[in-house]
């Protein structure tokens, strides 16, 4: 016996089957948009807590970010692998200024590739030493100096590992579109 619930999703499924997956969910929020529901990540199902930018589809946090700042989903692609919810910087932009910029941009864009990889923009400081290393700005008899220029940028420690603040959202963003 068919209940009001089922014929409404045999319905919706109709409706949905010839569209694209990316269509789909952009049909989805549209409607429950329309009927005030709660789209945020937290009223979604598991696995549903990503956001379309384009073709892409990005944490939420990420995809506010992104949207509040101006940042391209295209450009992320230039500076950012993307792996199945693994996302690792491999490019830095601007590189060559000085090393003690060049680090801060490192540890910058290591807190956009935790915001991009669903996380809330904090890492360890192990990481982002690692990709220092791989874009050639670590240097070790100056790299504690280096991590005093952070200013309001990231919040944290060696030990404790680091996170974007929202001044370094901001910059990040900045240093995202050069």
């Amino acid at each position: 016996m068919a209940t009001p619930l089922t014929d409404a999703v045999a319905a919706v499924h109709d409706i949905l089957t010839p569209l694209t997956p990316d269509e789909r969910r952009k049909v989805v929020r549209a409607a429950l948009t329309l009927l005030d529901d709660d789209i945020s990540p937290a009223a979604l199902a598991p696995g549903a807590d990503r956001l379309t930018g384009g073709d892409d589809d990005l944490p939420a946090a990420a995809s506010a970010w992104a949207k509040k700042y101006g940042v391209d989903v295209e450009r992320l692609h230039k500076l950012f692998h993307f792996d199945h919810g693994r996302v690792t910087c491999i490019e830095l932009p601007r590189a060559g200024r000085t090393k003690r910029e060049d680090v801060l941009n490192t540890y910058l864009l290591q807190g956009v590739a935790s915001l991009l990889s669903g996380n809330d923009g904090g890492f360890s400081d192990d990481d982002a030493r690692k990709l220092c290393e791989h874009f050639g700005c670590y240097d070790s008899s100056n790299h504690a100096k280096a991590l005093g220029d952070f200013g309001s940028n990231l919040a944290g420690s060696k030990s404790s590992g680091w996170k974007l603040t929202a001044p370094g959202l901001a910059t990040a963003a900045t240093l995202v579109k050069s």
